[in-house]
């Protein structure tokens, strides 16, 4: 708990955590990939915290503008804007969401430089597709998150007119060309989630 108490002192007293007890390996992912169901939670005053709890990541709150979802699909990132700051709802975790007040969805176009850089990291990382999470923080810097390698895009998809089904229908289409038995394709497999 030492160790807590100065992590909280030394970033003003505003850090996030996220519990790692809701870690699952999904049915057909690599053996490196899991996922974390556990929602994101601010930390304000350590006094509530409990001196006892299951493994947890800790980092400071970083205030942000708006947070970005960006769906990576080989060599092409379609980028959404989410507004999320503005409901206390979803002002720490999207997945909050509030169906009163849903939050605003709208197209994205990354900076160019920025952009070069996440497709080097896919590439990288040898993804073909997945989601990737960054904020854009009040400070104008921007800040990755995480990727999601299952790769859900529907929630930005409808909103921003992307149409992702039909581009990635197409895609598979171009990759297996007929031959969908050919196991030799298997390397080409997307792992999607509509979500």
């Amino acid at each position: 708990m030492d160790q807590i108490r100065a992590f909280f002192q030394e970033n003003n007293q505003d850090i996030i955590s996220k519990s790692l007890f809701e870690v699952v390996q999904p049915e057909g992912v690599l053996e490196e990939g899991f996922l974390i169901r556990g929602l994101t939670e601010r930390i304000q005053h350590l006094d509530d915290f409990p001196n006892a709890f299951f493994p947890t990541l800790f980092q400071k709150n970083i205030h942000k503008k708006y947070e970005l979802r960006i769906f990576y699909l080989k060599g092409k990132c379609y980028s959404a804007a989410m507004f999320t700051q503005g409901n206390e709802k979803t002002v720490v975790d999207f997945r909050n969401y509030d169906d009163e007040k849903p939050t605003r969805i709208v197209p994205f176009q990354l900076p160019g430089e920025l952009e070069e850089k996440l497709i080097l990291l896919m590439d990288e990382l040898e993804l073909n597709n997945g989601s990737i999470d960054m904020i854009k923080g009040l400070d104008g810097e921007y800040y990755f998150l995480e990727i999601n390698p299952v790769g859900q895009y529907g929630f930005i998809s409808g909103p921003c007119n992307y149409n992702l089904n039909k581009v990635i229908a197409e895609e598979l289409i171009h990759i297996y060309d007929g031959k969908i038995s050919d196991k030799r394709q298997s390397s080409h497999s997307l792992h999607l989630s509509p979500q």
